[in-house]
Formats: C-alpha cells, sequence, structure tokens
C-alpha cells in the first residue's frame, strides 16, 4: 500500500463513501477538491478531480511531500489552521490528519480520499468560524471537524512533554482548553500530572538522589559491618584493608561472620564528601536549562483530555463564542458558565437562608438521555437536541449551564412543588420529541449536589 494512516490520526468519517465509489462522487465540476502541495517548487501530476492551487488561493487540504515543507506550512495563515493536512513525505509530522511513507499518486489519492470527511464538515461550518483568527473558536472548529476528542499524548520532543494531535497548528492549545473547560463549552478527564522545571517550565526533568550533606549524585550503596567486641559500626569499606576487614576503631581483625561481626543494613557514602546517610535527598534537574530545584519545591502541571459539551457544538453551530471568556460570558441567552452558575446557586441560596426567598436546581440525568447502545454521533445529536429544548422551556429569570452529565437549570423564586412540575413538563417534552431510554430522567436536585455534576 501507498498511504498508511496512523492510529493517533485516524479520521472517522461521517460521510462515508459507498464501497467502491471513488472522489468523483464528493469532488464535483463545481466543487472540486481544492489541494495546496508544499514546498510550493513541487512537480504535480495532473489527478483528476484534484485542482493544485497556489497559496494565495482557496485550498480544501495541504499535503506535504517533502520535510522541509514544514517551513512552508508554518507561513499559512492562521484562519487556515482548520484545513486537513496530509504528509506523504514519509516523515511523520506530528499535527498532520493523514500519514503516507512515500509522495506518489497513489498516496496523494488516498490522502484526499481519508481527509474529504474533514473537508465536508468545514464547509459546513459558518463562516465566521472558517475565517476566524481566534485560537478558541478554531480548536472547538478543529475537535468538531476531526469528529473525536482532544486527547493528550505524551511527546518528550516537546519541553512540556504533552501534546494535542487533533488541535494541529493553534499555538497555546492548553491554555485555549483551560479557558473552553471553564466557560463551559468543553468538558475534561484527567490524563496526568507531571513536574515542571521552575526556571522554565519544561517538563524534561531528571530525578536523582543526593547526599543530604553536599547534594552530590555521587552516591554508592554499601554493607555496613558491626563489630561485636567494640561496638563499632560503619560502612564496609572503612573496614576494609586489602583482602582483610580490620576495624578502624580497636584494629581488631574481623575473621568470622557471626561471630567476629555482622552485617545488618546497608547505607548510602556519598564518593565526594563521604557523608553516610540512611535516606537519599531527591533532587530535579531540568534538562532544558539545567536549573536543579528540590523534590520538594517542583511544581506539577496537570493535563486532560478534552472533548466538546452542548454548549461547545451549540457555539459551534452559532459561529461565536461571546465577547470574553474569562468569566464564562457569551451570547447564548440564559446559558452560563460554571463559575457564573455556582456564584449565582450560592447567592440564591443566601437569600433563602436569610429571607426564605425559595429556590430550585433541576438537572437533566443520565447523559444525553440516549440508550447506552447508541453511536458516539447519535449520542451527541441528541444531546444538542437536549440542550437546545431545555434552553427554550427557560422562563424569565431562569439560568442553566451545561455539565458533563446534562443541562442543570437554576429556578429563583420557585418552590419545591413549582420545580418538580416544571421538572415534568420538561421531561415530558424531551421524551415526546426524542428516542430517549427510560433511564433519563429531570430531577430536582440539592444545590450542593448541582456543584458536583460538572
Amino acid at each position: 500500500m501507498d498511504a498508511v494512516v496512523r492510529p493517533d490520526a485516524r479520521v472517522v468519517p461521517l460521510y462515508d463513501l459507498p464501497p467502491g465509489e471513488s472522489l468523483t462522487a464528493i469532488a464535483t465540476g463545481d466543487q472540486p477538491i481544492h489541494v495546496l502541495a508544499l514546498p510550493l517548487a513541487t512537480a504535480l501530476p495532473a489527478i483528476p478531480t484534484i485542482k493544485w492551487v497556489g497559496r494565495d488561493e482557496r485550498f480544501d487540504i495541504i499535503v506535504l511531500s517533502q520535510v522541509s515543507a514544514k517551513a512552508d506550512l508554518d507561513r499559512i495563515a492562521a484562519s487556515e489552521y482548520l484545513a486537513p493536512v496530509g504528509d506523504i513525505s514519509g516523515a511523520g509530522v506530528s499535527y498532520a490528519d493523514f500519514h503516507a511513507e512515500a509522495p506518489t499518486e497513489g498516496a496523494v489519492h488516498s490522502a484526499c480520499a481519508a481527509l474529504m470527511p474533514i473537508v465536508m464538515r468545514i464547509r459546513d461550518l459558518p463562516e465566521r468560524v472558517r475565517a476566524s483568527n481566534d485560537p478558541d473558536l478554531l480548536l472547538l472548529g478543529r475537535i468538531g471537524t476531526r469528529d473525536r476528542p482532544l486527547t493528550a499524548m505524551y511527546d518528550p520532543t516537546r519541553a512540556p512533554c504533552v501534546r494535542y494531535p487533533v488541535a494541529g497548528r493553534i499555538p497555546q492549545v492548553a491554555e485555549s482548553a483551560v479557558r473552553l473547560s471553564g466557560s463551559g463549552h468543553l468538558q475534561r478527564q484527567f490524563f496526568d500530572r507531571l513536574h515542571i522545571c521552575p526556571q522554565c517550565r519544561s517538563s524534561r526533568l531528571s530525578v536523582r538522589e543526593e547526599c543530604t550533606k553536599c547534594r552530590s549524585p555521587r552516591l554508592t550503596e554499601e554493607r555496613l559491618i558491626h563489630h561485636f567486641r567494640c561496638a563499632e559500626q560503619l560502612p564496609e569499606s572503612r573496614f576494609r584493608k586489602g583482602p582483610d576487614l580490620v576495624c578502624p576503631k580497636c584494629d581488631y581483625v574481623l575473621n568470622h561472620f557471626g561471630l567476629d561481626y555482622d552485617k545488618p543494613g546497608s547505607v548510602l557514602c556519598c564518593g565526594s564528601c563521604r557523608h553516610v546517610s540512611d535516606v537519599p535527598a531527591i533532587a530535579f534537574v531540568c534538562l532544558d536549562c539545567g536549573t536543579r530545584t528540590d523534590a520538594d519545591d517542583v511544581p506539577t502541571c496537570d493535563w486532560f483530555h478534552y472533548d466538546l459539551t452542548a454548549l461547545g457544538r451549540h457555539a459551534l453551530r452559532a459561529g461565536m463564542l461571546g465577547p470574553d471568556r474569562r468569566d464564562g460570558n457569551h451570547l447564548i441567552p440564559g446559558v452560563l458558565s460554571r463559575s457564573t452558575f455556582h456564584e449565582l446557586a450560592a447567592s440564591c441560596e443566601g437569600l433563602y437562608r436569610r429571607a426564605g426567598r425559595p429556590f430550585a436546581v433541576l438537572a437533566v440525568l443520565s447523559g444525553t438521555g440516549t440508550a447506552a447502545t447508541a453511536p458516539k454521533r447519535t449520542a451527541a445529536i441528541a444531546a444538542d437536541m437536549i440542550f437546545d429544548m431545555v434552553r427554550e422551556m427557560l422562563r424569565p429569570g431562569d439560568a442553566m449551564m451545561s455539565a458533563a452529565s446534562g443541562p442543570v437549570i437554576l429556578c429563583p423564586e420557585t418552590t419545591s412543588r413549582e420545580a418538580r412540575r416544571l421538572a415534568k413538563r420538561i421531561e415530558k417534552h424531551i421524551k415526546d420529541n426524542i428516542a430517549v431510554s427510560d433511564a433519563m430522567r429531570v430531577a430536582v436536585v440539592p444545590p450542593q449536589a448541582a456543584f458536583k455534576l460538572d
């Protein structure tokens, strides 16, 4: 075969071609596949259904035929971060969506066939997303068009030692993901906790045992010798004189193990200062900048996997996130970030304690409410529909947030009886319009329980 799709570059197609159908089925006369080949000086074969274009023209797919093409790709505008990249150079470019072993005509065909589902999803996005320079919105677009989560992977070639292949060339992915998670557009799952250099923030660290006195790593483990006659106890090297063991305290020659001496344990001896200790000190040394830090003083960084929430998919369809993601404000009426929702719920609880003003919290439980056997994309579509239906049923003054379990609704000035009636109406509305599992329900939950749903 000319092309190999690596597991970490797998494309899950939304637009599957029927068996035996070629690219002609999707590269029609009015919408051919526009391919930008890098480096630009590459000799390009004439291939039906594919139109080779220059950097200043519109393109659907970027094909890298040589390792040197990476420099050309870095000069492509940020608004093209969504475009899928096919690496047919055999170099295994980390951010490519498709990998092939050699730049052949067959590899070009395979790349276009594998990447066309992504192209179709990009064409379905609003123009505001496709033309955006906002890294947060582009990150949502990358996750949505690749149809798979933003999965973290170990990568020791980078200082952080973690990368997100789905993010492609978008800069500062972790910072964008944290913002989007805080505003409710992404949900996160813990990946790992890595130690980082306090000087340069690299995670390429060497962990070493050191002498507790001089901090030298030149340690050796030696057996202890205990001389019964004078009670001297030192490392074996201090007793050794040629082939004999001679007590350095009383000059007695130790001949018989068990009668003259025993070996009760071992210690660590420093080859630099000759200090003896039972346990070593632990330190980290940065392999990038050389900074040495005691283990107790080394900071850590938590890394997460991320996936779109119903709010994230809604924002992607709308083509907007809002003016300020730092406090979670956005342009979807009634929908709050987690932090703002929790602040409002705490305020309602304070009014209830001080003045007896009622309030209630409702939650859509059992995830999206779809059957457990439903495909992932079916479940995502159902989650979007539930999100929209719940938002449409909000009363004036109500607010909601998107949690991993489903929408959560805050109802100020609402008694328990009114809340139960509202929950039944919302649940009936959902079940009348979507095929959901019997386990899906809308329930009145304690306010503190709502804080744990995200």
